[in-house]
């Protein structure tokens, strides 16, 4: 148990700071095992490997995760807080104020592990990992502290942490025991597998300039035509978000297109992709979400107002060489979006194209 001191040193941290820690955190902190957070960086540097060789120290773990020293939280905070402002001021897009993030852990890359709170009264926060060179939501990397901890568990038999350690039996005692009986009596490989096929929903901390909320495309409604089309793209709300990792490289799914075998995602370099599940195929559309709605607004305004697509008649002759026009009027408006649209014949709007031309979509 610790002492008076060491509390009375938690209770001056979680005041400077304004937020309660999560009751988990709070029980490990009162075995003891958190006293190295509460040195200062200069002693703790001198004492380092007296805690790092010390079984009972908390999160000493070779995981993604290393604690931040409660001294450095606040400075930490200020870090955080100018990260948000940069993709404020260059992404147009607004952080919630109705959400608090404290920064309680760094990433090998130096991202933060963050205590996600949506409200006052709310003192079992989410964490999440916030990306210092990435825009987007953010990944949850736990809906509570508790899942956090099980999956840095994870994570650290992928850096191949000692499963039969000390410390790694310690850190067992603390998972629930709900977590802790999916770890126990597995293998390396097991484990391994387990943390290399997790996914991460995202945190919507960001309020978009458009919102593409639970947004369906309708029927583009042909002038003077019996005939329509529906480009059945479907946004997801971005509660619904969700990364997934596809061909090695991860993505987050926003939304399908067709069916939910094709998926419309986001790269993180904001690029847009169909993943096309039946196929392990990867296509890309556009080179950000804001490209890709200009686009899709294109498509719509040709099915509607384009005169040649009144001239098709598939009894005549000249009906190949009207659709080859409509395709060209399309590509030649998406180029002025985005040059790199057609560089490949299995992109997106190439086989849009080629739909239009074979007489699939006029049909």
């Amino acid at each position: 148990m610790c002492d008076k001191e060491n509390i009375n040193e938690f209770t001056r941290t979680r005041k400077k700071i304004g937020v309660k820690f999560p009751s988990k955190w709070w029980k490990i902190y009162q075995t003891g095992a958190m006293k190295w957070l509460e040195l200062s960086p200069k002693k703790f540097s001198s004492e380092r490997n007296n805690y790092i060789y010390n079984p009972n120290s908390f999160m000493m773990l070779n995981c993604d995760c290393a604690l931040i020293l409660f001294d450095e939280i606040p400075k930490q905070i200020q870090k955080l807080k100018r990260w948000i402002k940069e993709q404020e001021q260059d992404e147009e897009s607004e952080f919630n104020k109705q959400i608090t993030l404290i920064p309680f852990g760094q990433s090998a890359a130096g991202d933060l592990y963050c205590f996600l709170y949506e409200n006052e009264e709310n003192f079992e926060p989410k964490v999440i990992l916030y990306m210092h060179d990435e825009y987007g939501n953010p990944d949850i990397i736990g809906e509570n502290f508790d899942e956090f901890l099980y999956i840095q568990m994870l994570s650290a038999v992928a850096y191949e942490e000692d499963v039969q350690g000390q410390h790694w039996q310690n850190h067992l005692n603390w998972l629930l025991e709900s977590y802790r009986k999916m770890i126990e009596n597995k293998s390396v490989d097991e484990l391994t597998n387990m943390y290399n096929a997790m996914a991460y929903k995202q945190a919507a901390i960001w309020i978009p300039s458009t919102s593409y909320d639970n947004m369906e495309l309708g029927s583009s409604i042909l002038s003077n035509s019996n005939r329509d089309y529906i480009l059945k793209i479907r946004f997801y709300k971005t509660e619904d978000f969700r990364t997934t990792i596809f061909q090695n490289n991860k993505y987050q799914i926003i939304g399908d297109y067709e069916n939910e075998e094709q998926l419309i995602c986001v790269a993180e370099n904001q690029q847009i992709y169909l993943a096309v599940k039946y196929d392990n195929l990867i296509c890309y559309i556009a080179p950000n979400l804001k490209a890709f709605q200009q686009e899709i607004l294109l498509f719509e305004t040709l099915t509607k107002e384009c005169e040649l697509i009144d001239k098709i008649s598939y009894t005549d002759e000249n009906t190949e060489d009207i659709l080859q026009e409509i395709s060209d009027v399309l590509k030649r408006d998406i180029l002025k979006i985005d040059s790199n649209a057609f560089d490949n014949i299995e992109n997106f709007w190439s086989e849009i194209c080629i739909e239009i031309e074979d007489g699939i979509i006029f049909n």
